[in-house]
This record gives structure tokens, C-alpha cells and sequence, in this order.
């Protein structure tokens, strides 16, 4: 199987995870990234080396915040060198590839700032893990269960077949067969005979009659006791219980109709309480305003712009590390270093943990 290496920006790293780190692995593709890979800033250098030269692969995740990293412009630079034909760009927010390397501008990159689902049925494309061959994927796992009577296993597997090609007839077949088999090896414990008492007789038979249909042998000790528990076996004659069959299933009726009127009161409550109690949590953030703001006038090269709204949401809340980060991103593009290099030791100074911050001044401090 390819090895992928992920070139990110560390801020972008929630998105990335969840969006093509997960499917990729789902889908048995191994991947490198940072995030699970390197354990200390002191490791950062020759650990990116080594993973560089362990992947036949490049994925560059493209974001104002990549493009801006010194790091990503290293490792695409790398990756042109010794990779030049396996690098599959990936945008999750506009920018300009060409700030990174003009090998990028004739590549086509695949999109996932609108249509995420699309997104990433192309990426798995691009090794060959198009909707056919994941069927067939799926598939023979099914096979392999169904092989080793693994019948939880099959319908699991087969399910998921029914979900990308719902027309499949085999698939359905062999679902089919495996959900018998798997309700045939149910066993009629203590529940079947409870389930057996006069007053929930047709739940019983139903329950029973299924399992004799799968298993004949498997169910003709439970059948012997249903009838023992003075219930009439499936398909006796029950004439003479039909009222008060009725009148227990309008009565039953009327308690579920009561429980499910009582848990949708319930549910409008919690609902109303988790509004009352984190909603004004939402205005708690007193600068986060002028940073996306800043965020927004960085993303269009305005950044002289961007340093005035992130000092404007520092002045709002001077202990937010983050603002200071952002702040030293700003700066740095202004040939204002010895002012980045102090918002950085700012930003660590109130996050001791933000590797970004530490990245970022020593680069600073390396140039």
C-alpha cells in the first residue's frame, strides 16, 4: 500500500484528521503526519526528514496558514526535488499555491471548501479507491465472513456494500442468509420465556416463528416450553383471545403514545436548559471579533491591516495565546522580527504547549 506524507500547517490539523487523514486509513492507506508522529519540538527537523524519505507519496494541505509556514514551503520544496510526479495538492481554504511553488500553479488540486463528500471520493481516486473497487473491497470481506460463519461480521460488511450500491442482488442474497443464520444461533433464554406469558404471546410467537424458519432443530425446545408457559403455539387457533388481545394493544398504545409525549417534553427541556446555560457563552470571547477580523485582512495580504485587529483583540484580551501567535504571523511579512519574535515568546509564555509558537520562533531566530 502507498505511504502518504501530509504537509500541513499545525493550525489545521482538526480538519485534517477528521477529513483525510481518517478516510485514507479506513480505506487501508498509510499516512505520516506530524501530529501522531513527532513527540518533541527537539525531534522536529530530523523526523521530518526521515518520514519525507519513508513516503512514496505527498499530499500538501493548502491554507493561508500553510502557505505562510516556512516548515510546509521546506517540505514542498523537498517533495519537488524527489517526488515531482506524486503530489496531490489539496485546498481546504483559499490561497495562492503559487506562494509556496510554482511547481503547484498546473497541478489540479482537489477541493474541499464546499462539497466535502465529493472531496473525498476524488482523493481516494487518486489511488484507485474509486466506488467500484470499495464495493469489491467491502465485498470480499463479507465473503471471508461468511466463509468462517463470522454471520455478525457478514452483515456488517454486506450493510455497508447495500449502502454504495443498494441494487446489488447478490449482496442482498447473502444478507439475507446471513441474518437467518445469525438469528438461528440466537439463543431462547430467559427473555423468550417471559416474552412466552399469555399477555405477550404474539411478540413470542413472532420471535419464534422466525427462529423456527432459520433453525427447525435449534427451535423445538423453546416451542415445547412457549406451549408449556399455557400459550398456544404459532398458528393455533386464538379466536377466543382476540378481545382481549385488543384491549391490551389499545392500552398499550396509549402508554407508548404517554412515552413518547413525555420523552419529547423532556428532550424541548434539555434543549431550552442547553440554550439558557452555553448560548451567552458564545459572547465570552470579547476579542474574538477584531482576530477574525485580522484573520480575514491576513487571508487578503492586507497585513499591516491584520497586525492593527489582532493588537485590537490582544487589548481586549491580553492572556489569549493565540492572538499573540496570529499577531507574530502578521509581522513577519513586514520584516518585523524582533516584534514577531517577542509575540511568540508571548504566546508561549501563556501556552507553555503551543508547538506553532515554538516553530515559529525558531525560525525567527534562525534567519
Amino acid at each position: 500500500m502507498p505511504r502518504i506524507f501530509i504537509s500541513h500547517s499545525t493550525q489545521d490539523h482538526e480538519i485534517i484528521e477528521r477529513e483525510i487523514v481518517a478516510p485514507l486509513r479506513a480505506h487501508g492507506l498509510e499516512t505520516w503526519f506530524s501530529t501522531d508522529n513527532i513527540r518533541s519540538a527537539s525531534e522536529w527537523e530530523r523526523q521530518i526528514h526521515e518520514g519525507l524519505k519513508k513516503c512514496d507519496w505527498f499530499l500538501i494541505a493548502l491554507s493561508p496558514r500553510s502557505v505562510a509556514s516556512e516548515w510546509v514551503k521546506r517540505e514542498v520544496h523537498w517533495a519537488f526535488i524527489r517526488r515531482e510526479d506524486k503530489v496531490v495538492p489539496v485546498m481546504l481554504e483559499s490561497c495562492d499555491p503559487d506562494d509556496l511553488h510554482i511547481g503547484l500553479l498546473p497541478l489540479q488540486f482537489i477541493d474541499f471548501r464546499q462539497d466535502l463528500a465529493v472531496a473525498r471520493e476524488r482523493l481516494l481516486a487518486v489511488w484507485g479507491l474509486d466506488q467500484a473497487t470499495r464495493i469489491e473491497t467491502q465485498y470480499q470481506a463479507a465473503r471471508e465472513a461468511l466463509d468462517k460463519e463470522d454471520w455478525a461480521t457478514a452483515v456488517d460488511r454486506l450493510d455497508a456494500v447495500l449502502r454504495l450500491d443498494p441494487a446489488h442482488a447478490r449482496v442482498q442474497a447473502d444478507l439475507k442468509r446471513a441474518r437467518q443464520a445469525q438469528l438461528a444461533r440466537e439463543p431462547l433464554d430467559r427473555d423468550s420465556l417471559e416474552a412466552a406469558k399469555p399477555e405477550n404471546r404474539d411478540a413470542a410467537g413472532e420471535k419464534l416463528q422466525k427462529v423456527t424458519a432459520a433453525d427447525p432443530d435449534n427451535a423445538a425446545a423453546g416451542l415445547k416450553r412457549f406451549e408449556e408457559a399455557g400459550t398456544p403455539s404459532p398458528g393455533a387457533d386464538t379466536s377466543h383471545a382476540d378481545q382481549t388481545t385488543t384491549e391490551f394493544d389499545d392500552a398499550s398504545a396509549r402508554r407508548t403514545k404517554l412515552l413518547f409525549i413525555s420523552v419529547g417534553a423532556v428532550i424541548l427541556l434539555v434543549l431550552a436548559l442547553s440554550a439558557y446555560l452555553f448560548w451567552p457563552k458564545r459572547h465570552t470571547f470579547p476579542g474574538e471579533t477584531n482576530y477574525l477580523q485580522g484573520q480575514t485582512l491576513y487571508e487578503q495580504k492586507n497585513y499591516a491591516g491584520a497586525e492593527a485587529e489582532y493588537r485590537k483583540a490582544i487589548a481586549l484580551e491580553p492572556e489569549n495565546a493565540r492572538y499573540y501567535l496570529n499577531l507574530a504571523f502578521s509581522l513577519i511579512p513586514q520584516d518585523k522580527y524582533e516584534e514577531a519574535e517577542a509575540a511568540c515568546k508571548k504566546a508561549l509564555q501563556l501556552d507553555p504547549n503551543e508547538q506553532t509558537a515554538k516553530d515559529l520562533l525558531r525560525l525567527i531566530q534562525q534567519r
